[in-house]
């Protein structure tokens, strides 16, 4: 879904092209959604003063990803938030998946954090794309404090859901500095989700 001119550089997997906040949010809610990319709309129906339904939306949906390769990218980014730089959305107390970001000469600070039912982004900078010299601020440590106090509003009174594990995934507790199975004694180890017949089998 992304829309922006992509360079053909090898470091385009780190972030390096310019998108525009939209396009992280729904690139990434595409994941969250089960790998299924919805267009963007703001009017769901016009009625007129009866009731009748003069208007209405159609989603334009396609599947991008199978729902497999997205849960695993989406338990990937709860780590984000249960053991990384979007700590601060754990005062949450649900289930967040995120990605923090900070471009090049701290020009822009972001987060994006999702829940089962509701994605946003957070962006922060000059608007000129004037560089944050200090460089005292970014994604993680400052705009993913913010964004989860707007947050906490907006899930006011929502119900508590983590991401629905589609058919073909397994859970194997791992030790994070082998990669392989955690002993009963490691004292780092979680839970890392994988396709089925692809976790690791030695310790």
């Amino acid at each position: 879904g992304l829309k922006s001119e992509l360079p053909n550089a090898p470091a385009l997997s780190l972030g390096v092209s310019v998108l525009t906040m939209q396009e992280h949010l729904n690139g990434l809610a595409t994941f969250a959604n089960n790998g299924i990319r919805t267009e963007d709309y703001a009017i769901e129906r016009v009625e007129d003063q009866n009731g009748r339904v003069l208007e209405q939306h159609i989603p334009d949906e396609k599947a991008e990803f199978s729902p497999q390769d997205s849960f695993l990218l989406i338990n990937m980014m709860k780590g984000v938030v249960q053991r990384g730089t979007g700590g601060a959305a754990r005062v949450l107390n649900r289930p967040v998946a995120a990605k923090t970001g900070t471009s090049q000469n701290h020009r822009d600070m972001w987060f994006i954090g999702m829940t089962p039912g509701i994605a946003a982004a957070a962006w922060m900078g000059y608007d000129d794309d004037t560089s944050q010299k200090a460089g005292n601020w970014t994604g993680g440590g400052t705009v993913a404090h913010w964004w989860t106090d707007i947050m906490q509003e907006i899930l006011k009174g929502e119900p508590v859901t983590d991401f629905a594990v589609p058919e073909g995934i397994s859970f194997a507790f791992i030790n994070p500095e082998t990669g392989k199975l955690a002993t009963p004694t490691d004292r780092k180890k979680f839970l890392e989700a994988f396709k089925k017949g692809t976790e690791p089998v030695s310790f």
